[in-house]
């Protein structure tokens, strides 16, 4: 990762953090030229996992552990539908973070829902000396 970082001239506190993700704070930072973006979200509500992308000039690194590919690949598969077209690496960045917030709505909207069933299924079988 140093070499890395070397070879695209980040600043090595940027590498630093990029390193220690899982205790760094969600962040945007411009820095020398380029920006890190640090971003934690969950996998399946349970598993907390974290994204580093640096956008530099004409290119973009993205860190992440194995848990986050299905956010990955969901945003390659967006790319590729738009291959013809022209897409800078803010673009990249955006869909990311887009796809990582649409699911993280649609499962806490329906964690929201079965949480509504419950209590109905609980209040409906209240204990007669109740009623």
């Amino acid at each position: 990762m140093v070499k890395l970082g070397q070879q695209f001239g980040l600043h090595p506190l940027a590498v630093e953090n990029i390193m220690d993700n899982a205790t760094s704070q969600d962040m945007m930072e411009q820095i020398d030229g380029y920006a890190l973006v640090m971003y934690r979200t969950t996998t399946d509500m349970t598993t907390e996992t974290a994204f580093s992308i640096v956008v530099g000039s004409g290119w973009i690194l993205l860190f992440h552990t194995s848990a986050a590919q299905m956010h990955v690949d969901r945003v390659l598969d967006r790319l590729q539908e738009h291959s013809n077209e022209l897409l800078g690496s803010c673009f990249v960045v955006y869909a990311l973070i887009y796809e990582i917030t649409d699911w993280l709505t649609m499962t806490t909207t329906q964690i929201k829902h079965d949480v509504v069933q419950i209590d109905n299924i609980v209040m409906t079988q209240v204990p007669e000396e109740h009623t």
